[in-house]
């Protein structure tokens, strides 16, 4: 496995609301963590619950994780979202943040 895809779903109907960041492959959402990501196209909706290969040999996709997430605030150069891991004892928040030049980072803080 080369990276990890975040996804966390928008409020809306639109094919496409599936906001999508490539992870290092080690990451882990925990509190307290801080790595850097990458912003990806948008992912259609239909890649939360699928597992199997991808069109045009580029791979295959395996969930390691689910849950739930409210994304409250979704901005060119920042993203906020509450996020409710299955069978976690409770949740986070995660601000992911473009830094300096073309980096970004994602930072996990226990829930308020």
């Amino acid at each position: 496995m080369d990276h990890l895809d975040l996804l966390l779903e928008r409020a809306s109907n639109e094919e496409y609301r599936l906001l999508a960041f490539r992870l290092p492959p080690e990451s882990v959402l925990a509190p307290g963590s801080v790595f850097l990501c990458t912003p990806a196209e948008s992912h259609r909706a239909l890649y939360l619950d699928y597992e199997g290969a991808l069109s045009r040999e580029r791979g295959e996709v395996r969930r390691v994780a689910e849950g739930a997430c409210c994304v409250n605030c979704e901005e060119p150069d920042r993203v906020k979202a509450h996020l409710w891991p299955s069978g976690a004892a409770q949740g986070m928040c995660i601000e992911i943040r473009k830094s300096a030049g073309a980096a970004w980072s994602l930072q996990c803080e226990n829930a308020e």
